[in-house]
């Protein structure tokens, strides 16, 4: 963990410009709320909300 940092996988199975639907291994309760970025050096990281859980799968909104 680096500066409160916490990085996780994941695999994107779908975005739109409201949101995404992520595969992961992570335990992130509805209303969580985290950074999504497309590579591990992505200088360009959005904001996201748990909005919904599917065993693996998450259901997140984009955040302003």
């Amino acid at each position: 963990m680096e500066n409160d940092i916490q990085r996780h996988e994941c695999q994107v199975l779908d975005v739109s410009s409201d949101g995404a639907k992520l595969l992961a291994d992570i335990d992130a309760p509805i209303g969580t709320t985290f950074r999504l970025s497309v590579g591990p050096e992505a200088a360009v990281r959005r904001k996201c909300e748990v909005l919904w859980r599917k065993g693996r799968m998450i259901g997140a909104k984009f955040l302003a």
